[in-house]
C-alpha cells in the first residue's frame, strides 16, 4: 500500500487490532484460569506489539506525508511571489520607458537594486523549503522501505524462534512420557 493510503494503512490496522484483542479474549474465556502465562498469550502478545508498531509507523509517515504538502505549497508559493514580482518590475519599467523621464527611470533602478535584495531573500526562503522538502521525503523513503523491510523480517524470525521452541518442547515432553510408560 502507497504512503498516501495513510487513512486506508490506519484503518486496515485498527481492524487487526481489534481482531486480535477479540481472539485474545476469545481464547482466554475458553481456557483454564491459571497464574502464570500461556504461551497463546506469549504468541497474541507479540502479534499485538507488531500491529501497534505498524500504526505508529503508518501514522507516523501519514504525518511526514503531509509535512512534505504543507512544505511543497510553502515553496510554490515562495515561487509565485517572485515570479508575481518580476513580472511587476518589467511592467513598471516599461512603462517608464515609454513616458520617457530618465529621472524616473534612475529612481526605477534604485528600487529595483531594493527589490532585488528582496529578491534574493526570497531565494533564501525558496532553497530553505526546497532543502527541507527533499529531506523530508529521503527520510518518509526511509522509514517506508527499512519497516517494510523489518516488520516482516522481525515476525518472521520471532515466529521461527517460538514454533521451534515449542516444538521442541513438545517433543521432550512426549519422549519423557513415552520413557515412562
Amino acid at each position: 500500500m502507497g504512503r498516501e493510503a495513510a487513512i486506508e494503512r490506519l484503518t486496515i490496522g485498527v481492524n487487526t487490532m481489534l481482531t486480535i484483542t477479540t481472539l485474545m479474549l476469545a481464547t482466554n474465556a475458553n481456557s483454564p484460569k491459571i497464574s502464570y502465562i500461556k504461551a497463546m498469550d506469549i504468541y497474541v502478545g507479540v502479534s499485538f506489539t507488531m500491529v501497534f508498531a505498524a500504526l505508529m509507523q503508518s501514522a507516523t509517515v501519514g504525518y511526514m506525508a503531509k509535512r512534505i504538502k504543507i512544505a511543497r505549497r510553502q515553496r510554490d508559493h515562495i515561487q509565485r511571489l517572485k515570479r508575481a514580482w518580476q513580472q511587476a518590475q518589467v511592467e513598471e519599467l516599461e512603462e517608464l520607458g515609454e513616458e520617457g523621464g530618465a529621472e524616473d527611470v534612475a529612481n526605477h533602478f534604485q528600487m529595483v537594486s531594493v527589490g532585488l535584495k528582496q529578491c534574493k531573500a526570497l531565494d533564501r526562503e525558496l532553497e530553505a523549503a526546497s532543502t527541507e522538502l527533499r529531506e523530508s521525503k529521503f527520510e518518509l523513503a526511509f522509514i517506508d522501505v527499512v519497516s517494510r523491510i523489518v516488520f516482516p523480517l522481525g515476525f518472521l524470525l520471532f515466529n521461527l524462534g517460538y514454533w521451534g521452541y515449542f516444538l521442541s518442547a513438545s517433543k521432550i515432553v512426549d519422549a519423557d512420557s513415552w520413557i515412562r510408560s
